[in-house]
């Protein structure tokens, strides 16, 4: 490569942009006349960088292709120009790649996805490494492996990034995981979405929850190969974390930590693992129970117990000295797989498993703090009612206490129905956030600016609000709207017609089933 330059007037129609420096979404608009703007006042301030089209091995046509400033380009065209100054080297598309990929990695405005395309074509036109892409960039390695990652979205979050329905920071947590379980987080996104927005931490612990198998506390070996010879040993998969490290610094907690990240590989060993320690146990001909440890779903539970497995009261676990300690090979639950000692429990009177002295112990135990629990709260209860009643006995009135009025406010409302609190906000005029983590501090700073008579009118708005609800069998929605218009001398006759008539249909209907009850049991 020649590293004779040159700096010369182009006109623009002699330029062509670089077919490997595209944008996601494109230019900004409003940025974009922003620049043309400045250009009509100052001109081109920065040379962009071109190369003769004859060097691009790709394809070869008359003029040049711009290597950097695609975007002054185009907003000198907006401004009116007819030429832009460029610098003209005689560049490899290696170093293309290089120039551009650095130059649109200091871009504030860079778009995820352009980055991680940017970092790949490094690594595989320009020879790059992790480590150095790193160093160049000024980002850690962590940093580019996760950018990188962004590659593998399936095209259900690449659209919802593209889109903007989800940020970096939510893709990247899908992108670490496999095609099938993108799917199901994509559409999980979306569902939730309509009705309240999903934060990059309430989707990782979704993630941690439904996802992540923890193969430290597996009950097969990592480094097993039999157990499903298609799959190998976890200990070499590429789809656990700590095969990735830096991909998943965040998960990994310095090498402590190892998850699975494919849920129908892990449960399968699971399943040959039950499999292998069951025929091994029938084979050494040793008394043995198959057991369920922790919870496991009524239906599952119906189905081992006719299949004469020990569900979660009928056994307890044991030491094997123990008497009629057998081993017992856990098969749901828990841990499928693992092999511990336990034994039937005795079975009460009324047939069911009788507690262990320690469930005993430990359930009088919940009894007496729950009692010393109750008691403390009585005790708070009568103090402030006995405070309360001294100073209204006083002549004080303490509900024009500000922020007892406030509290009063804001706990009314938060214990008000859904479609009730939406109404009391469209009477207050009032907009919140669709993030529910924030809602509650601004409910606080709107009570916060009221003065006592709008508190005392909240109040009362949040206690007729229900009265607005239109229901054709039950008439206690109204009765708060007719006593307080009643006490305002309002003419509120036909809401009690209303009422009277609803409470009659409401009644009409209950006789109506139980005569058919009654029909049925003769």
């Amino acid at each position: 490569m020649s590293t004779e330059e040159k700096i010369q007037q182009i006109p623009l129609d002699l330029l062509i942009p670089s077919p490997g420096n595209r944008r996601i979404g494109g230019f900004d608009p409003d940025k974009l006349q922003q620049l043309a703007d400045s250009i009509k006042t100052v001109g081109v301030q920065q040379p962009i960088v071109v190369r003769p089209n004859g060097q691009s091995k790709d394809e070869i046509v008359a003029g040049y292709e711009i290597v950097a400033g695609e975007r002054r380009w185009k907003a000198a065209r907006i401004a009116g120009l007819l030429d832009i100054p460029a610098v003209i080297r005689n560049l490899d598309d290696v170093t293309v790649i290089k120039i551009q990929t650095i130059e649109n990695l200091q871009r504030e405005d860079i778009h995820p996805l352009d980055e991680a395309a940017g970092y790949a074509r490094l690594v595989e036109q320009a020879g790059y490494d992790v480590e150095l892409i790193a160093q160049e960039v000024g980002r850690s390695a962590s940093y580019v492996y996760q950018r990188l990652k962004l590659q593998d979205l399936v095209p259900k979050a690449r659209d919802m990034l593209v889109g903007g329905s989800i940020t970096a920071g939510h893709a990247i947590l899908i992108a670490r995981l496999q095609p099938k379980q993108q799917e199901e987080l994509t559409t999980w996104i979306k569902d939730r979405s309509r009705w309240e927005s999903v934060s990059v931490r309430d989707l990782d612990d979704w993630i941690h929850r439904m996802v992540l198998l923890d193969l430290n506390k597996a009950a097969f070996k990592k480094d097993d190969p039999d157990l499903d010879p298609t799959a190998g040993p976890c200990s070499t998969c590429p789809k656990r974390t700590g095969y990735q490290p830096a991909l998943f610094a965040d998960v990994c907690n310095n090498g402590k930590k190892d998850y699975c990240t494919d849920p129908p590989c892990f449960n399968g060993k699971l399943a040959a693992l039950v499999q292998r320690r069951r025929m091994e146990l029938k084979e050494s001909k040793e008394p043995h129970l198959e057991v369920v440890s922790g919870y496991v779903d009524y239906r599952e539970r119906e189905h081992l117990e006719k299949k004469g497995v020990k569900t979660e009261y009928a056994w307890e676990e044991c030491r094997k000295k123990d008497e009629g300690a057998v081993r017992c090979l856990v098969v749901a639950g828990d841990s499928p797989g693992r092999l511990t000692w336990g034994r039937e429990r005795k079975q009460n009177r009324y047939g069911m498993p009788e507690k262990t002295p320690e469930e005993k112990a430990k359930a009088k135990a919940e009894r007496e703090a729950q009692k010393a629990a109750i008691a403390r709260r009585q005790q708070a209860f009568d103090e402030v009612i006995e405070n309360a009643a001294e100073q209204l006995a006083n002549g004080e009135i303490f509900l024009d206490h500000d922020d007892v009025l406030r509290f009063l406010a804001g706990h009314i409302y938060n214990r008000l129905w859904d479609q009730h609190r939406k109404k009391i906000r469209k009477l207050q005029e009032w907009e919140f956030s669709n993030d529910w983590d924030k809602r509650e501090e601004e409910l606080y700073q709107k009570l916060q600016a009221m003065n006592q008579a709008e508190l005392r009118l909240f109040i009362l708005k949040a206690v007729l609000i229900g009265s607005l609800e239109y229901d054709n069998y039950s008439s206690s929605n109204l009765i708060p709207l007719i006593t307080i218009g009643n006490l305002f001398d309002i003419d509120v006759s036909e809401l009690e017609a209303e009422r009277e008539a609803a409470l009659k249909k409401y009644n009409a209907c209950m006789n109506f089933d139980l005569e058919d009850e009654e029909e049925d049991l003769e």
